[in-house]
């Protein structure tokens, strides 16, 4: 039985990483989804930086108290993100342009933010964009596609 910890992102792609009790890293192919899939090939350069790809899968039984797991929504995040910086970008280099928004309007792209916002429980609301934000948001862009 092989037991590790999360010790952190690695390996060209960013991916989570395990130590063992031996100070051995290992890639966790699975990327922090449907358990563990370990990979071989990891190593710490003299400055920490975790690097390596991926070579031999581990085979044995692997152990881990507190695994590196997504959020479920993660891609819902990434998306209102997305859709917050079309809005910088519509009221900043963008012009005003519609067309570089990824609802091309205004008032669908809006109606899109808050939807997803709304989606999310309370407790998972994201810190970085409030309601009120995204209605700020709305009323900025309707007034520089007036103007």
């Amino acid at each position: 039985m092989l037991k590790v910890k999360f010790v952190g992102f690695g390996g060209y792609m960013e991916v989570p990483c395990y130590e063992d009790e031996n100070g051995k890293l290992y890639f966790d192919e699975n990327n922090g989804r449907n358990g563990l899939a370990l990979y071989t090939g990891a190593y710490r350069e003299e400055w920490g930086e975790i690097c390596g790809e991926p070579n031999r899968r581990v085979t044995e039984e692997v152990v881990c108290d507190e695994p590196f797991v997504r959020h479920p929504r993660e891609m819902d995040y990434m998306m209102l993100s997305r859709y917050k910086m079309d809005c910088d970008y519509f009221l900043g280099n963008g012009n005003g342009y519609e067309g570089h928004l990824y609802y091309k309007s205004v008032e669908e792209h809006c109606d899109e933010m808050e939807k997803l916002w709304n989606s999310f429980a309370e407790d998972e609301k994201p810190e970085w964009l409030t309601m009120e934000q995204i209605k700020e948001y709305r009323e900025q862009m309707l007034k520089a596609r007036r103007d």
